[in-house]
């Protein structure tokens, strides 16, 4: 079978970067059979806000209405996540609740699924998380709505309040060639670059040590799939490069 790549890049500014450990993976389907993941909402670029809120919380349902009002007019800003429990039983809602409640609550701007491993139930609901997409850390996890919401701000704001133009790695791309990358339009400065795919496990790790021009790796016995190009150079600008092998 013949293997195609396909790929963006986002660019980050070194204004912000944080040491913070990068988290885990974790991959979710709602019931219209929509996939997505932490990584893959992280990689259009956008603070992920994730929303832990239970069919049975009765302050899960008063907050409902203000939830979607305010991720309808952040969309371009932010990426906001529904993860459906119960609180008061182990058996999680089913899908015909999670609908009614998308109904209820117009939740159209909010990705909703049901948190089939209570992966973000913690100590209660509703509960929320935001992760960081310059280094895919945790940036905010706590019961305050207003905090979590301002922290997804913050992110963006501080990403868009540095000109892209000026990033240096901005212009980087990836050719495919037989069974390597080709990273095109290297600038001369060292580079560390990390591939890691879906799951969140690195794969490699190298560094250019000053190269510019052309770096090139041999991605031959990788299996098909989605990974992730994370470049960095040691003013803490960086740059991701999404690619799909099939």
């Amino acid at each position: 079978m013949k293997t195609f790549v396909s790929f963006c890049i986002l660019l980050f500014a070194g204004i912000g970067f944080h040491a913070s450990a990068q988290v885990s993976n974790v991959q979710v389907v709602d019931c219209q059979n929509d996939s997505s993941s932490i990584y893959q909402a992280l990689s259009t670029g956008k603070p992920l806000l994730v929303a832990s809120k239970g069919t049975d919380c009765s302050a899960c349902r008063n907050r409902a209405g203000g939830l979607q009002q305010w991720a309808a007019q952040n969309t371009a800003k932010v990426t906001v996540w529904g993860a459906m429990t119960r609180i008061y039983s182990s058996v999680n809602p089913d899908c015909q609740a999670v609908s009614q409640w998308i109904v209820q609550y117009s939740w159209s701007a909010i990705f909703t699924f049901i948190d089939v491993q209570r992966h973000w139930l913690d100590q209660g609901t509703p509960r929320y998380y935001v992760y960081d997409p310059r280094d895919s850390s945790l940036a905010y996890n706590g019961f305050s709505e207003t905090d979590a919401r301002n922290k997804a701000l913050e992110i963006s704001d501080q990403m868009l309040s540095v000109e892209v133009h000026k990033n240096p790695l901005r212009d980087i791309a990836l050719v495919h060639h037989k069974k390597s990358w080709k990273l095109i339009n290297l600038p001369q400065e060292n580079l560390v670059i990390e591939i890691v795919d879906l799951h969140g496990r690195r794969v490699e790790k190298n560094a250019t040590d000053g190269l510019s021009g052309i770096y090139e790796y041999n991605y031959e016995g990788f299996d098909p799939g989605l990974y992730f190009l994370r470049l960095r150079n040691n003013k803490g600008f960086t740059a991701v490069i999404r690619a799909l092998v099939y």
